[in-house]
């Protein structure tokens, strides 16, 4: 990881406009899967209300794909952040595009859960 010093950002090389477009990117990233998640949160909870409510039997199947999904996330996460930068360079470009490759299978299985079940 870079030092950063008297200088900080330009230093660490987080002034390069390519650099600052991928921390933005990340960040975006980031914020779209917490609303894609808060809206899934927000959706099992009314079928597990509706479920205690109601006397019916809460769905067994979405249960047991909540734990796999999570699970599936992880190995995916792992495997897109060493496929990004399997020697993991220490310069703060390269960490960006690591996280940035790491949360994009969270980020695709939160936004398919939101709009899966917000139908």
């Amino acid at each position: 990881m870079p030092t950063i010093r008297n200088g900080g950002a330009a230093r660490a090389g987080l002034a390069d406009p390519a650099t600052t477009l991928a921390a933005w990117q990340l960040w975006l990233q980031a914020a779209e899967t917490g609303v894609h998640a808060a809206l899934t949160i927000q959706a099992r909870l009314a079928m597990i209300g509706t479920a205690m409510l109601t006397g019916r039997d809460y769905p067994l199947a979405e249960s047991w794909q909540m734990v796999a999904e999570k699970q599936q996330a992880m190995l995916d996460s792992t495997f897109a952040v060493w496929r990004a930068n399997p020697k993991l360079a220490h310069d703060a470009g390269a960490i960006l595009r690591m996280a940035t490759a790491g949360l994009r299978p969270y980020q695709k299985k939160t936004r398919s859960n939101a709009r899966r079940l917000s139908r």
